[in-house]
């Protein structure tokens, strides 16, 4: 269920990997200056050592959710939906129709009532502490953030300058390039962009959330009662406060909202709206 490092972070520095060799490739290392292969060598053995992090990161995160699924009181639960094995990805109705009849015979099977929400072994401890009191609450416009957490978009950042200064030193363009990406896309999605910003949020301001439902851009209505709310957290198991994925099952269709953290306040005022004790479906069309 925990999602692994983002995979647009280990694209960027498998094409600064690339761009790098290019020019040693076409110079040949017996014309590099000492500095020159100083430079090259450490990056590439840099980006070497987070692929094999990479890969430790999912061992043991594999072992993390084997270790925590035998003792889980969320067992059943969650073992269902492993046999469902719904998928991660946005889906049409025609699609999302068959994923649903998947869940829904998952359940069934094992005797269990399906519940509104099911989230991850490494975040429902924290999910429990978060308030959902027993009192009205009004509809309200959710804006989604960055599913990369605090700790990925640092070591973008990071990396980034590191590209640039490599660039800068060797007169590589493409360096300097890729290096400003990896700056940038993490901090066009902060949390005080989002905040300033939400009208740039490619339409996903226009998400609604109430009483046990969720309107999604004024055309698709998921409702406590006839959809599912799937929670997986983002990053490694070492990372005690991941970024989240709450993904959305209906027979109508599949959808998803990023929030940095569960203590995110936008991700707050979703989750006790649609974890609310008194679901008030019919103010879905009057959103």
């Amino acid at each position: 269920m925990i999602a692994g490092a983002p995979m647009i972070g280990l694209l960027l520095l498998v094409l600064f990997a690339v761009l790098i060799l290019l020019p040693v490739a076409a110079r040949g290392w017996s014309n590099l200056t000492t500095v020159e292969m100083a430079i090259y060598g450490g990056v590439l053995f840099m980006i070497a050592i987070v692929f094999v992090g990479f890969w430790v990161d999912q061992a043991r995160e594999r072992r993390f959710l084997v270790r925590k699924l035998r003792s889980s009181r969320w067992a059943p639960t969650l073992k269902a939906l492993q046999a469902a094995r719904p998928p991660f990805r946005r889906s049409a109705p025609r699609k999302a129709s068959g994923v649903w009849i998947d869940l829904a015979n998952a359940f069934t099977e094992r005797g269990l009532d399906r519940p509104r929400t099911i989230a991850d072994l490494r975040v429902a401890l924290e999910l429990e502490r978060l308030p959902i009191a027993d009192e009205l609450v009004e509809p309200e416009k959710i804006v989604s953030g960055s599913r990369s957490d605090r700790r990925n978009r640092r070591n973008s950042i990071i990396n980034g300058l590191v590209g640039v200064t490599i660039g800068l030193l060797t007169g590589a363009t493409v360096c300097i390039v890729v290096g400003i990406a990896m700056i940038l896309i993490p901090m066009l999605s902060l949390h005080r962009i989002r905040k300033s910003a939400p009208d740039l949020m490619l339409g996903l301001s226009a998400t609604v959330a109430g009483p046990g439902f969720l309107v999604w851009n004024e055309r698709l209505v998921f409702r406590s009662d006839a959809a599912l709310c799937l929670l997986r957290s983002i990053g490694t198991v070492r990372n005690t406060d991941p970024a989240v994925e709450a993904w959305f099952y209906s027979p109508e269709g599949i959808r998803m909202l990023a929030f940095p953290s569960v203590h995110d306040p936008q991700f707050v005022e979703f989750w006790k709206r649609w974890n609310h004790p008194n679901p008030r479906h019919e103010l879905a069309g009057e959103t």
